[in-house]
């Protein structure tokens, strides 16, 4: 069984989709999702978006504190939070580096500025999950995840 999408809005990299259970014709695995066969949504079905990589180099403009795209997440939020998203997925690397050495205030961690830029997401009620990549890896980090991210 796969799950195939039924409608997707996509904007700056960022995925809302709505799925639905679905057995696909053929085996064949290069098939185009969109031709995939689909059964009626559930009322119970649900929607999310999905981002990755949302790390920034240096907050050369003011609008990406703590090697986070800031700005663009705040517009990426938006985008969720008008498609109605039960949750939204990060798969990883969410800061450049764990500290604000870059922008010269190295004893600033970043993933709470991270937790910042999501946080329109939790006050409109929509779940964020995040998972740490390469650019968090440290057992700090580890440690920064479930306090940061509730």
């Amino acid at each position: 069984m796969l799950a195939s999408p039924v409608s997707r809005a996509a904007q700056n990299g960022a995925i809302a989709s709505r799925f639905a259970v679905s057995s696909p014709s053929s085996s064949t695995v290069g098939a185009a999702a969109s031709a995939l066969p689909t059964r009626p949504l559930s009322e119970d079905a649900w929607t999310f978006g999905l981002q990755a990589d949302t790390q920034w180099r240096e907050d050369r403009d003011g609008e990406n504190p703590g090697t986070t795209a800031f700005g663009i997440q705040q517009m990426v939020n938006e985008q969720f939070i008008t498609k109605g998203v039960d949750f939204v997925v990060q798969v990883g690397d969410n800061v450049d580096v764990e500290h604000y050495t870059k922008n010269g205030n190295p004893d600033v961690r970043t993933l709470p500025i991270k937790a910042q830029a999501v946080q329109p997401l939790y006050d409109a009620g929509i779940g964020f999950y995040t998972l740490r990549g390469n650019h968090e890896s440290s057992q700090r980090a580890a440690q920064e995840f479930p306090v940061v991210f509730p």
